[in-house]
């Protein structure tokens, strides 16, 4: 007796689980269509402005790394050319102090 009413229960609660999937409306399975298609689109959408995105940023991280690469270049050439005019000005002033001796 328990068994019967506990696959009684069982079979109660399959069907009406399982329905609404069984007996939909064609509306019903329309619109579900018209739905899983549009999330395909967005999630399509969605793939393409994610690899959009990272295209925008690797290119924004290559600007970067040459706008820094320039910079130490540029830098560097000032520092250069500083210590090239340091050397001159110190070999002017030994130059001035010999013929002042």
């Amino acid at each position: 007796m328990i068994k019967t009413k506990t696959m009684l229960f069982a079979s109660l609660f399959a069907s009406a689980i399982l329905a609404p999937a069984v007996f939909a409306d064609p509306a019903d399975k329309q619109s579900n269509e018209a739905y899983k298609e549009q999330m395909g689109e967005k999630q399509q959408q969605m793939k393409r402005d994610m690899e959009h995105e990272q295209k925008d940023l690797k290119q924004r991280e290559q600007v970067d790394l040459e706008g820094n690469k320039q910079q130490k270049e540029m830098e560097h050439e000032s520092k250069m050319q500083a210590d090239a005019v340091k050397r001159e000005t110190q070999e002017q002033l030994e130059e001035m102090e010999r013929f002042q001796r």
